[in-house]
């Protein structure tokens, strides 16, 4: 993954970083400064008469850190423990203070350190120093008051040393014979080790074995004497406030951004063209940023503000529709989305706009015969529409000419007046001419002729009146109509084939709004007819599979899908910037808004945006 895919990652979800560690620090603090405060003190003791002599040797060293390791077993147990509470008189169980007394041996000395726990200062400096006192009472030559000799450890420690020894030696004399007998140079290499190794520990135990009987006997080393008392601790050392929120704001802010990644990793939405990309292999011929809607009428924000950057944002998409076409004119286009309420009504209204003011002749059909909303964007009434102008071309048609067995009947034309003829002149039993737009088809048995395509399908006039026209210069709307029961029937009609062709007739392009074609098969019907598709697919809520699903089932249908709109794209969360190209107005002058430079510009330039911007795109429930 790139490094400024990650930066963009962790900036999409900074609200979700700042929280969590916001939490997290204010939860330890919260609970740091409502635990009870502990205080710690230590005694230090000397194992041993080292201020009577100089200059020790290493083995008295190593003899007393052995016996060190037995006081600090001591120091836990119930005779040391029981004696310094009664010794203080304290209302205290010897294994709750068990938990809160530790002894250390400072490595390569004869210092032995015992610390106590406590949350009173001063019964945690009374406690060490009691223990110490207990420790010293232990050692070799003192008797308890039951009259049991305290120094029976060191009798033991011999002993235990006397029985290694004795199974080292025997271990190294079975090695040697071993090594006697090895045969190959492997086996006596590896068996030499052994024996050197279990010889230095033999010495080392012969050697400690040699103090300790030394030592009880003399009691020279295994003294204890108080080196440094305990002091009263002017500060608790736990809890650390400022150790515990720093922890825990690491901690929270790692699992933010953890959940962040994951959120990423199992979000399968279309977020930004490389998305769709990869999902549909199709183009991605127009984003349309995301800002904050405002009122329902002033949707058309490419009449309400036409120099917002959303606006741009349709101008390239309009360009990008006009290269995608360049083998032949885009002469109708169908927009449709994969679900409902991803702007797709919306976004086609402001393309409808931005065509229109180039110069071509739009005309916007509304062919969501089951959730029409066109008419209400444009605030236009949608009492006739699509399904009455599909009945009335079509009747209109079949009243021109009428013709039975070849022979031609008057109707209500007077050929001698009119002088051509309709494509249903030409109809007989054994043959139906068909023919190209511009052909003349000429027949013994009829006295007209066929020329041109609006005499082929009928005038544009039959339905012009169906029309309504818009605030917008060369745009004309074609809402819905009336909703019939069977929409899917009537949009893959014959008669809508026909509509097409007699709209064509006014019209530079045609834009028809369809249904979601994952919800109804109307979309896919309707794109058979048209010269393009564009789908829409609204960022970070279109999900990948609806994208792939949509694209197969208009491929299914032999639809020429153009490419694709990704609406409401948020710039946090793909990555795209929009407001380098901003222009507004200030004293009728056209300006460029400065590029904000730094991260309080940005974010001041957002929250200004906010209030002033045009209204976003697709809001609108569709």
């Amino acid at each position: 993954m790139e490094l400024r895919k990650l930066f963009t990652i962790v900036w999409k979800w900074m609200w979700l970083v700042v929280l969590s560690v916001t939490i997290a620090a204010g939860s330890s603090y919260i609970a740091s400064k409502a635990a009870t405060p502990l205080y710690r003190t230590r005694t230090t003791l000397m194992i041993g008469k080292i201020t009577e002599n100089p200059d020790p040797n290493t083995m008295q060293l190593f003899t007393s850190q052995a016996l060190a390791y037995t006081y600090i077993q001591l120091a836990q147990r119930e005779p040391v423990l029981k004696g310094a509470i009664q010794s203080l008189g304290l209302d205290m169980d010897w294994r709750s203070l068990a938990g809160r007394v530790s002894a250390n041996n400072v490595q390569q000395t004869q210092l032995l350190e015992v610390s106590v726990v406590d949350s009173n200062p001063n019964r945690a400096k009374v406690l060490a120093d009691a223990i110490a006192q207990q420790l010293i009472l232990l050692g070799p030559g003192m008797e308890n008051k039951n009259g049991v000799d305290q120094g029976e450890f060191t009798r033991e420690q011999i002993e235990d040393l006397r029985v290694k020894i004795e199974d080292g030696q025997n271990e190294l004399t079975r090695q040697r014979q071993e090594l006697d007998a090895a045969n190959s140079a492997r086996q006596i290499q590896d068996l030499q080790n052994q024996v050197l190794i279990l010889e230095s520990k033999v010495s080392s135990w012969l050697a400690t074995y040699s103090q300790l009987l030394l030592s009880y006997q003399g009691g020279d080393i295994n003294v204890l004497s108080v080196l440094e008392e305990a002091t009263v601790p002017t500060f608790p050392f736990s809890p650390n406030v400022q150790n515990n929120v720093m922890v825990a704001a690491m901690i929270g802010f790692v699992l933010a951004v953890g959940g962040a990644f994951l959120m990423e990793y199992l979000d399968d939405t279309v977020k930004n063209p490389e998305d769709v990309s990869r999902v549909s292999n199709l183009p991605t011929l127009g984003t349309i940023p995301q800002i904050v809607g405002e009122e329902y009428s002033e949707k058309v924000i490419a009449i309400t503000q036409p120099l917002s950057p959303i606006v741009e944002s349709f101008r390239i998409l309009r360009t990008n529709l006009q290269f995608s076409t360049l083998d032949r004119p885009l002469r109708s286009l169908l927009v449709t989305s994969p679900g409902p309420s991803e702007g797709k009504s919306i976004s086609m209204a402001n393309l409808a706009v931005v065509l229109a003011q180039s110069g071509l002749k739009v005309i916007l059909v509304d062919a969501d015969l089951r959730r029409p909303t066109v008419h209400k964007i444009f605030n236009l009434s949608n009492r006739h529409g699509l399904t009455d102008a599909i009945l009335h071309v079509y009747s209109a048609s079949k009243e021109k000419l009428t013709a039975d067995d070849a022979k031609w009947s008057p109707g209500r034309r007077d050929p001698q007046a009119h002088g051509k003829a309709d494509r249903i002149d030409h109809l007989f039993h054994d043959l139906q001419v068909e023919s190209e737009p511009n052909q003349e088809i000429r027949d013994p048995y009829s006295a007209f002729e066929m020329v041109d395509e609006s005499e082929a399908y009928g005038s544009f006039s039959q339905v012009e009146g169906f029309l309504q026209n818009t605030q917008v210069e060369n745009l004309r709307l074609l809402t819905s109509g009336a909703l019939p029961p069977n929409p899917a029937e009537l949009l893959g009609s014959e008669r809508m084939k026909h509509l097409i062709n007699v709209l064509q007739q006014g019209a530079d392009l045609i834009l028809f709004d369809s249904p979601p074609c994952l919800v109804v098969a109307d979309s896919a019907i309707l794109s058979v007819n048209m010269d393009g598709v564009l789908l829409v697919n609204e960022a970070g809520r279109t999900r990948t599979n609806e994208t792939r699903r949509a694209v197969e089932e208009l491929r299914r249908a032999r639809a020429n899908i153009l490419g694709v709109l990704l609406n409401r794209v948020s710039k946090a969360k793909s990555g795209y910037n929009y407001y380098y190209y901003y222009y507004y107005y200030q004293d009728g002058e056209k300006k460029r808004r400065k590029k904000p430079q730094n991260l309080l510009e940005k974010v001041l330039f957002r929250v200004n945006n906010n209030h002033k911007s045009p209204t976003g795109v697709g809001s609108t429930e569709e």
